[in-house]
C-alpha cells in the first residue's frame, strides 16, 4: 500500500432505529478533538450519516448508506484527493447497518474495474454502541412496562387502545393475549419467559411500554399505520439465523477490519445484570464488552449512552473507542 494513498480518517456515525442526529451528543466530537492531537499523519472528521427513515427493509437502508460512502470516495477524486479511511460508528440498529453496508462496499470493490477499485473508501473498522447483534433480550419491555406502565396510561391514555388493533393488524403476533399482557397496567402478570420472537410483540410492547424516549415520543394515536411502516426493519431482530450469521462474517473478517461492540448492562433490583441486547455467545464474547450504567431501566441506559450525566462510563467509552480507532488506522498506514 503506498504510504500517501490515504491521508484522512472519516468517522461515520449511524443512528439506530427512531434515531436522529442528535443521538451521539456531544460524542463524536470528543473522539475528532483527541484522535485529530493524536494522529498527526491524517486528518480526522466525523460525520454524522443523516438521518433515514427507519422504514422498510434493513436490506435497502445499508445499500443507501453504501452508496452514500462511495459518493464520498467520488467526490474526493473529482477535487484530485484520495479516498478516507473510514470507521463505521453505529448505535442500535446503526451498527446492524453499518455491518451489512460494509459487505455491500467490499463486494462492490471486488467487481469494479481496477481504476476505479483506488477511489473507493476503505472500511477499517466497525464499532458498535448497545447494537442487538443478536437480538433484543426478551423480557426488555415487560420489565420496563412494569415500571412506567402507570405514568404511559396518565401520558398516552388514547394511544394504549392502539395495542389492540394491533393485535389483529400485525399476522405475525402469536396471540392478542401477550400483546394485551404488555400493553396495560396489569402488565405484571407478564411471564419472565416471555419470547422475543414476534414482530407484533416488538412493535406493541415497544409502543406500550413506556419506550416513549425511543420513539421520540412521537404521537401514537397516528394510528397502526404508522406503526406496521416500520416493521420491516425492526423485523431484522428476529431473524436469528441472519444475526448469527452476520457475527460470524465479521469474525472471519477480523484479518481485514476491527471489529467490536459495547453494550450497556444495569443492575436489576433482584440483584441480577440485565441489558437491552442479548449478550453474545462465548464463541464471539471477545468482540463485545460490557460497560454498567446508572440508567433506571434498559431502555434508558440503551438511550443515554452518550449521556455523561447518566452513563458514568461514557469518558471511560470514549477512550476505549479512541484506543481501537487508533490502532485501525496504525495497522492502514
Amino acid at each position: 500500500m503506498e504510504l500517501q494513498r490515504y491521508n484522512r480518517l472519516l468517522l461515520i456515525f449511524i443512528h439506530g432505529f427512531k434515531g436522529n442526529e442528535r443521538t451521539f451528543e456531544d460524542f463524536p466530537e470528543r473522539l475528532r478533538t483527541v484522535l485529530t492531537n493524536s494522529l498527526t499523519a491524517v486528518d480526522v472528521d466525523v460525520v454524522v450519516y443523516p438521518q433515514y427513515e427507519t422504514r422498510g427493509d434493513l436490506k435497502a437502508a445499508a445499500t443507501n448508506l453504501c452508496n452514500w460512502i462511495m459518493k464520498i470516495g467520488e467526490e474526493r477524486c473529482e477535487h484530485g484527493l484520495p479516498p478516507p479511511l473510514i470507521v463505521l460508528m453505529g448505535h442500535s440498529m446503526g451498527g446492524l447497518l453499518a455491518a451489512d453496508a460494509f459487505f455491500n462496499l467490499k463486494e462492490a470493490t471486488a467487481e469494479a474495474p481496477e481504476e476505479e477499485k483506488k477511489h473507493i473508501p476503505k472500511i477499517i473498522g466497525i464499532l458498535a454502541y448497545d447494537t442487538p447483534y443478536y437480538g433484543v433480550e426478551a423480557n426488555l419491555f415487560a420489565e420496563t412496562a412494569r415500571t412506567r406502565a402507570t405514568d404511559l396510561h396518565s401520558k398516552y391514555g388514547s394511544a394504549i387502545s392502539l395495542v389492540s388493533t394491533l393485535g389483529a393488524a400485525v399476522k405475525t403476533a402469536t396471540t392478542s393475549t401477550a400483546v394485551a399482557r404488555v400493553a396495560t397496567d396489569s402488565v405484571t402478570a407478564a411471564s419472565s419467559k416471555m419470547k422475543w420472537g414476534t414482530i407484533g410483540a416488538v412493535v406493541a410492547a415497544t409502543a406500550a411500554a413506556g419506550a416513549t424516549i425511543y420513539w421520540q415520543k412521537e404521537n401514537l394515536q397516528n394510528g397502526v399505520s404508522y406503526v406496521t411502516e416500520h416493521l420491516e426493519f425492526v423485523k431484522a431482530l428476529t431473524r436469528k439465523e441472519e444475526l448469527k450469521e452476520r457475527v460470524k462474517r465479521l469474525k472471519e473478517m477480523s484479518n481485514e477490519i476491527i471489529f467490536h461492540c459495547y453494550y450497556m448492562q444495569i443492575q436489576g433490583k433482584s440483584g441480577y445484570v440485565r441489558t437491552f441486547i442479548i449478550p453474545p455467545p462465548e464463541e464471539t464474547a471477545e468482540f463485545f464488552t460490557p460497560v454498567k450504567s446508572a440508567a433506571p431501566d434498559e431502555v434508558d441506559a440503551h438511550t443515554t449512552m452518550f449521556n455523561p450525566g447518566i452513563n458514568h462510563q461514557y469518558y471511560q467509552l470514549g477512550d476505549a473507542s479512541i484506543k481501537l480507532i487508533t490502532v485501525m488506522v496504525r495497522n492502514n498506514m
